[in-house]
């Protein structure tokens, strides 16, 4: 896989607290702008596997349901890599909507989600004014507020 840049604008979404990353359905769809109901080319495939990458080396967010397949997966903690790999392996070729409800299941860590909320944000918020009045430079303020632990 090769790199993206994931601040750009066009992706402000998938930062969305917990919506913009619950499904992969939401993240291809919302986050990534891609039309889910035909299969993905191996390019949109590749944007989106590389999107899930780098949220999880970002420690924004974690696997909370491996849907279909929690009972084969017995490992608690998996690193990016392990969970990239399942990912990569149940993901098969020609899956579309709705079958990304049954892969997996996404949701973005608490201290993201709560220190979004100590400057005043809540789900009736217009995400991109927020992002833009509140926060401004969303990658810094990343970097600024992750626990050093996470």
């Amino acid at each position: 896989m090769s790199e993206i840049t994931i601040y750009k604008e066009e992706y402000i979404n998938l930062f969305l607290p917990n919506d913009g990353v619950e499904f992969l359905f939401n993240i291809i769809n919302d986050g990534l702008g891609i039309e889910v109901n035909s299969p993905l080319s191996l390019e949109n495939r590749e944007k989106t596997l590389m999107v899930i990458k780098e949220l999880l080396k970002l420690k924004l967010i974690y696997v909370s349901s491996w849907c279909r397949s929690q009972r084969f997966i017995k490992k608690k903690t998996l690193s990016v890599g392990e969970t990239m790999d399942i990912l990569d392996n149940i993901w098969f070729k020609e899956a579309k909507y709705p079958d990304y409800y049954d892969m997996v299941k996404f949701w973005h860590k608490d201290w993201y989600v709560q220190k979004l909320e100590e400057l005043g944000f809540d789900h009736f918020t217009d995400w991109k004014w927020f992002v833009k009045n509140k926060i401004g430079n969303l990658e810094n303020w990343i970097e600024e507020n992750r626990p050093k632990d996470v």
